[in-house]
């Protein structure tokens, strides 16, 4: 890494780090769902948090680890999260981020040559309420599962203070399935992010009919991003 993208990188991290800071309640219980290699876990728990890293691959367990490894406020769970307990198979790609269990993710995006999904791995699935009942109610959960997204969120049925999940361009209307789910939950505002810019698009976090329609009509330019329903 030269010093230039060294640089980026701090800056990146400041940047997410004053954002959460601004976002989570003060020493609240974290969940990160699909936590990878632990990149939003590390900030979490920087920020004195008690952490949760939900991650079923074994791939990213060492360097999971080995991030976590001072923090004895962050706990690695190596399971996935889902609508129903059980078992899955987990799609493993060459490129561990987006691994998934969702078949239609792997779908549209097998069209691109550097993606392979050549693996699977079997895991243990639970449920986000499970989790709740084991570990207390967190005031965040954030989940970025490649296009499982409205699996996880089936396997909640209480209202948690905020909620990030990923969407991507591509699969807009499936993020709107979202909101309404996470709406039928509790009453919620909501506000997006794009991809790694750590900050809100709209000044202030909106009702989800009109977010509905904001969303919507986003430029297919913006490939991805984080939505942020926040209990009103």
């Amino acid at each position: 890494m030269n010093f230039i993208h060294k640089i980026r990188d701090i800056q990146k991290w400041r940047r997410a780090s004053k954002f959460y800071d601004a976002l989570i309640p003060e020493r609240s219980i974290c969940f990160d769902v699909g936590a990878n290699v632990g990149d939003k876990s590390v900030i979490y728990s920087k920020l004195g948090h008690t952490v949760y890293a939900f991650e079923p691959q074994t791939e990213c367990q060492q360097a999971l680890a080995n991030r976590l490894a001072g923090f004895s406020n962050a706990t690695i769970c190596q399971i996935g999260l889902g609508s129903v307990p059980g078992k899955a198979d987990l799609q493993v790609c060459n490129l561990n981020e987006v691994s998934t269990l969702s078949k239609s993710f792997i779908e549209f995006y097998d069209r691109y040559d550097y993606l392979e999904w050549n693996q699977s791995e079997s895991i243990t699935i639970d449920t986000l309420d499970a989790q709740i009942q084991k570990f207390g109610m967190p005031s965040y959960v954030k989940i970025d599962v490649e296009g499982y997204e409205m699996e996880v969120l089936k396997g909640l049925s209480e209202a948690v203070d905020v909620i990030e999940f990923e969407f991507n361009g591509p699969f807009k209307s499936e993020a709107l399935d979202c909101v309404r789910r996470i709406s039928d939950i509790g009453e919620y505002r909501f506000n997006y992010s794009v991809y790694e810019q750590f900050k809100f698009e709209l000044k202030a976090p909106i009702h989800p009919k009109a977010f509905i329609k904001t969303f919507s009509d986003l430029p297919d330019s913006i490939l991805t991003g984080d939505i942020y329903a926040i209990k009103s």
